[in-house]
């Protein structure tokens, strides 16, 4: 056989039996009339249409999903005409429903359905209820998980069969019903396949094993005590498949030895992941450790690049305080000129410096023994660069000051210029006198 990624026998197996048994009933009913109109009700996952390719499944449920055509709407009340649909069907549903609803549920199935309700799902007996808790507690104390379908199960209650049967028949239905998955069966291979879902590295065998299941078993999986019942119903003289359901009581010859055994292996596979428990959790703790080192270095490097931002932005204010001033006359022209290109360089210098660090950076993350010594050694980078860039904060406001000094004296020499101009026409001699020094 050809494996097909996308076929519906892909499925978890509990998934597949339940949509697998009901779409093989609603095809028998269908007998040459063409194709038929479906509800399913509680559908929100679209599986029936995968398994009814050739019919409308119109799809409603009461929690949303991406799903084409969903309809929202309370099973006790759906938003539909009477006998809008050939068959209506709710999978896995009905245990789902309050109590005091499942009437309610029940009879809007009825009222739009011109020929069949199909209900499947497990109902309340009491080794059904005594397996769903063996598979809850294996969940939590093996898994560490809690199954909300369960809970949901253990809190409002299954349904009684012989209940739904009675009410069916009450609103003038022909009822039969079917039971599918012997009940010891499902609840090893529940624990099974859950078990293997769980660990992602089992998971590639988890695919393999539904897919046994869904080809090798599932047609046999029928006789003693089980965990699921398909209950059909017809109306209006609508035939029953008498054939499908008489096949309840067929002998299962099927040997599960395969099962049990490999479920063994796993067990003994469950005893060497505890042996190596201890060891996993110090390779954990010796992760967050790294983890945590490799955090604080990173807040280290993210506080550097927002001081050097915050010098480029000085470094901006400046060399447009350098622009206005060179406006100020040809005399300062070179050296501003010499201001710029030092700002430039030291500029260059923080983008350099930037870049060491990024490539820092690189390599503390590539290499993860060495990273306490050179977390150290970037820390001292840090404080080195720290210095070098207040020393270079200190230079360029020693330059400014020296800079403003000059630009006054000069200004205060071109004041007394033309002041002094009148008194050397008069002969005055104070010119060595009153000369401002302008070797600051």
């Amino acid at each position: 056989m050809i494996y097909q990624p996308d076929s519906t026998k892909d499925l978890p197996f509990d998934q597949y039996q339940r949509y697998r048994l009901v779409a093989d009933l609603v095809g028998r009913l269908q007998r040459g009339n063409g194709p038929l109109r479906v509800l399913d009700v509680g559908g929100r996952t679209a599986l029936l249409r995968r398994f009814l390719p050739d019919h409308e499944v119109v799809l409603v449920d009461s929690e949303p999903a991406d799903e084409a055509g969903l309809v929202l709407g309370d099973g006790s009340a759906l938003p539909f005409a009477d006998d809008t649909f050939d068959v209506v069907c709710a999978l896995d549903t009905l245990e789902h429903v309050p109590p005091d609803r499942r009437r309610s549920f029940v009879a809007e199935c009825v009222r739009l359905a011109r020929t069949h309700v199909v209900l499947a799902g497990p109902f309340h007996e009491q080794r059904v209820v005594e397996a769903e808790e063996l598979l809850q507690g294996f969940l939590e104390k093996r898994l560490g998980v809690s199954h909300r379908y369960l809970r949901e199960h253990r809190s409002l209650g299954l349904p009684a069969r012989d209940e739904i049967e009675r009410e069916l028949r009450s609103l003038g239905a022909e009822v039969r019903s079917t039971g599918h998955g012997r009940l010891e069966r499902w609840l090893l291979c529940m624990c099974l396949g859950l078990y293997l879902d769980h660990d992602p590295a089992l998971q590639w065998l988890a695919a393999g094993f539904h897919r046994f299941f869904n080809e090798e078993i599932h047609l046999t999986d029928r006789g003693g005590a089980v965990y699921r019942h398909v209950v059909v119903a017809a109306f209006g003289g609508a035939r029953l498949p008498a054939d499908e359901l008489a096949a309840e009581e067929q002998p299962n010859s099927l040997d599960i030895g395969k099962l049990v055994r490999f479920a063994a292996e796993m067990r003994l596979l469950e005893r060497a992941r505890e042996s190596w428990a201890e060891e996993r959790a110090g390779w954990v703790g010796s992760q967050e450790a790294w983890l945590e080192d490799r955090r604080q270095m990173l807040e280290v490097m993210n506080r550097l690049r927002r001081e050097a931002l915050e010098h480029a932005d000085t470094t901006r204010i400046l060399r447009a305080d350098l622009t206005r001033h060179r406006r100020t006359g040809t005399a300062l022209e070179g050296r501003l000129r010499g201001l710029d290109d030092a700002l430039h360089e030291a500029c260059d210098r923080h983008a350099q410096a930037g870049e060491a660090l990024e490539r820092k950076l690189a390599e503390v993350e590539g290499v993860a023994c060495g990273l306490q010594g050179e977390l150290r050694d970037s820390l001292q980078e840090a404080q080195r660069l720290g210095r070098l860039l207040k020393e270079r904060d200190r230079r360029v406001g020693e330059l400014t000051r020296r800079l403003r000094s000059r630009w006054g004296n000069l200004r205060r020499l071109l004041s007394w210029r033309k002041a002094g101009s009148g008194d050397r026409a008069s002969g005055g001699g104070s010119f060595a006198r009153e000369a401002p020094d302008l070797s600051a």
